[in-house]
């Protein structure tokens, strides 16, 4: 938790990592693809880790409010 209502997420694993020309967007990985995908609904950011051995991405979102299931009839 950055404060009371920022959170920061650090999703990464100490493997060989991928060359710095790979378009992360567009790469096919699902790993990738889910991280990506977990921002964009966090309304979040994300930004890749470079000091840390592997792929490592922060995550920074804000707390959101609970949205009600819709009724099912």
């Amino acid at each position: 938790q950055e404060d009371e209502h920022s959170y920061v997420l650090e999703i990464g694993d100490n493997g060989a990592g991928y060359a710095e020309t790979l378009n992360v967007k567009n790469s096919g990985s699902l790993g990738l693809k889910l991280i990506h995908n977990l921002a964009r609904q966090l309304k979040g950011t994300i930004t890749r880790d470079p000091s840390k051995k592997g792929t490592n991405y922060i995550v920074k979102f804000r707390e959101i409010e609970p949205q009600p299931f819709p009724s099912v009839a």
